[in-house]
């Protein structure tokens, strides 16, 4: 994680295989507004060397919770879990997400 000098906010740098996951059509979206996704479907697409989907999904959890602290000490909203075998996420969007152009925006 690190401040970008140019806008200031804070930048939380992810694996880059998890590129696969932002990208349109990957996820789906609930009624509210949560991205959720199968657990063996976020598995697939970031590219895991973890072989156990059991595992996998204790180091999505762990993940998860590292994010939410970071989101948090920033004032930033992130809540993320496993329910009904499906992933949850839910997010406060950026300023990116809100500019003209962003995929389905």
């Amino acid at each position: 994680m690190y401040r970008d000098k140019d806008t200031l906010e804070y930048v939380i740098r992810l694996n880059p295989k998890l590129h696969a996951l932002f990208e349109k059509d990957q996820l789906g979206r609930s009624g509210n507004g949560s991205i959720v996704a199968r657990p063996t479907r976020l598995h697939g697409l970031c590219g895991s060397e973890n072989q156990s989907l059991r595992g996998f999904k204790q180091e999505l959890a762990g993940a998860f919770e590292s994010i939410t602290h970071a989101c948090e000490a920033h004032a930033q909203a992130f809540q993320a879990e496993i329910r009904d075998n499906l992933v949850h996420v839910d997010r406060q969007p950026s300023r990116s997400d809100t500019l003209p152009g962003y995929p389905d925006r």
